[in-house]
């Protein structure tokens, strides 16, 4: 989680995300490299008929 202070307020969020994918349908991904994601380097929510192949984190 990332927090971000000013006037002693603090709020949280969430590390981004590499590669974020949602709501998609018959998609690929194949041969990518992904480096130094503070959270997930890649994700699917919501899809169907997803194929990935040949991935390096």
């Amino acid at each position: 989680m990332l927090c971000s202070c000013s006037y002693r307020i603090c709020t949280v969020q969430p590390a981004p995300k590499v590669v974020h994918f949602e709501d998609c349908q018959e998609i690929s991904v194949r041969g990518i490299t992904l480096q130094n994601s503070q959270q997930h380097h890649l994700t699917f929510t919501q899809s169907s008929n997803v194929e990935a192949n040949y991935l390096r984190a």
